[in-house]
């Protein structure tokens, strides 16, 4: 087993889940190789880092809250983080997903499929990609075990774990997130972590035009940025690694990269 400890950083869907209950599919990426990199490394040896504004302190948190077997989903990211008690899923009746975390429009929106329900507006139903027979099947009892979370489990500073040489992995695009790559930047001068970034596709600088000029730039400055502050680069295939040497050619940049198909398992 590995001596190094490989953190995680979720800081995108932190800030995402504070207040939504779902998450993309890039996001839900980003779970699936977590989840693996636990199974092989083991759940000592994979931590989570995220930045906090309002504490003004970038913290890392260890798995161990996967150790009973859960699935790594949003709503137990929520409980941890956050310790909200959010409705899960398998909670909510279907068509009312949207406002799992709104009570008040859950509230509003309930009464009027109660309403519908009862009047035998099948068409209401069909509007929203469900019938009145799969609303009175839920409302007959489809209620979750709710998720266990371990108490124990706390965050602590990053900097002041962090050994030299342990790998830090951003999953997602950290644009527009103020202050958490000063953070990143400490632990990879002063730590002495090795940073990577995960790229799924350069599609915003290679087809501008299909996506504005404003996306253009965020993504053009963000990718800039990132081989600045990076180590190494993950690609998630042979094309976007060669999209990503092209960029790093024009701009004057090297850094190594690292194609890591997503459909093959994590590595050490």
């Amino acid at each position: 087993m590995t001596k190094k400890t490989y953190y995680f950083d979720v800081t995108d869907i932190y800030i995402y889940l504070e207040t939504e209950t779902t998450v993309s599919g890039i996001q839900r990426v980003s779970f699936e190789v977590i989840t693996r990199a636990i199974d092989i490394l083991g759940v000592d040896k994979v931590w989570l880092t995220y930045w906090d504004a309002r504490k003004g302190e970038y913290f890392a948190i260890p798995t161990t809250f996967l150790n009973r077997g859960s699935d790594f989903t949003p709503e137990l990211f929520r409980k941890v983080f956050f310790g909200r008690h959010a409705r899960s899923e398998r909670q909510t009746p279907p068509t009312l997903m949207r406002y799992q975390n709104r009570p008040l429009k859950y509230r509003v929106h309930w009464l009027i499929r109660i309403y519908q329900a009862w009047q035998n507006n099948e068409e209401h139903f069909q509007k929203k990609g469900s019938s009145i027979a799969e609303w009175r099947s839920f409302k007959k009892g489809d209620n979750a075990t709710p998720i266990a979370v371990d108490s124990n489990v706390s965050a602590v500073p990053a900097h002041t774990l962090a050994q030299p040489n342990d790998p830090l992995i951003i999953l997602g695009a950290l644009w527009n997130i103020e202050g958490v790559y000063d953070q990143i930047k400490i632990l990879r001068d002063k730590n002495q972590m090795e940073v990577s970034q995960l790229v799924h596709d350069l599609i915003p600088v290679l087809t501008p035009e299909h996506l504005g000029d404003k996306f253009f730039m965020e993504f053009y400055y963000w990718l800039e940025t990132s081989i600045k502050l990076c180590t190494r680069f993950l690609a998630n295939s042979e094309n976007t690694a060669h999209d990503l040497q092209h960029f790093m050619d024009e701009v004057g940049q090297s850094k190594p990269i690292s194609v890591v198909p997503l459909a093959q398992k994590f590595t050490q």
